[in-house]
């Protein structure tokens, strides 16, 4: 099973070449790819909202992929959608604090910081961005997919640490095969 990263979606909506090459091989092997439910959150900059869940259900339709497997991301206040996310156990909490250090060793502000927020406030882009990528390898991880396609150079760079710590099969789309 594949994950895709939401900049994949991306791709797949603007026909460039990485997104043209992954509609060839969703088309080949559908039951091969799955997406992270973690993507209605980084649309905020789009106009969605915790309450408008619905809109990523329309831009999946909208790139003919409403009907991939989803991964429920792990619940964060203010960030996830509660329908479409999972309670976390102390572990899954571990886990993701982890990626995190993975991913950003420089860190960023917490996650706890988000309920001291009135809700529904823009959070800087930078740091949704960050929170999502933890968020989308931490459903890679939880739900052993095979590979988690992306563009994205931070994954990228970081793919022999993320693989020795979590075994994480990070792959450029160019890079993809067909069916898992």
């Amino acid at each position: 099973m594949n994950t895709l990263d939401h900049n994949i979606l991306i791709d797949i909506k603007h026909h460039n070449h990485w997104g043209e090459a992954i509609v060839k091989k969703i088309t080949a092997c559908p039951d091969s790819f799955c997406i992270v439910n973690i993507g209605a959150s980084e649309l905020r900059v789009g106009g969605v909202r915790p309450d408008r869940y619905d809109l990523f259900e329309s831009f999946l339709k909208e790139i003919g992929l409403e009907s991939l497997k989803r991964l429920n991301p792990l619940a964060l206040v203010d960030i996830i959608f509660f329908d479409h996310s999972n309670i976390c156990s102390e572990n899954d909490a571990i886990l993701y604090n982890d990626i995190k250090t993975v991913l950003f060793p420089n860190g960023f502000d917490s996650d706890s910081n988000l309920i001291k927020q009135p809700p529904f406030q823009p959070i800087e882009r930078k740091r949704l961005n960050q929170i999502c990528d933890a968020v989308s390898l931490w459903c890679h991880v939880k739900y052993r997919t095979d590979t988690f396609v992306t563009r994205d150079g931070n994954f990228l760079k970081k793919s022999d640490a993320l693989k020795n710590k979590f075994g994480s099969n990070i792959v450029h789309p160019d890079l993809i095969a067909t069916c898992i």
